[in-house]
């Protein structure tokens, strides 16, 4: 479809970069970010977050 995502996958794509935002401030914990960003299972914003940045939300936050 001319390599334009689909609408849920324009979607996660907003709901990771507010996650990454998120995650790199103190308090939240990984389910906590997921829920405020819209996912409803802490377990799909996991997987959805690795497949689109290459680690985990706890791992993106170990980053310097």
């Amino acid at each position: 479809r001319n390599g334009i995502p689909s609408l849920p996958k324009l979607l996660n794509q907003v709901r990771v970069e507010t996650a990454k935002t998120l995650l790199k401030m103190p308090g939240k914990s990984v389910s906590e970010v997921a829920y405020e960003v819209g996912f409803s299972e802490p377990k799909y914003f996991i997987q959805v977050f690795r497949e689109m940045e290459g680690c985990t939300p706890g791992e993106f936050r170990e980053q310097p």
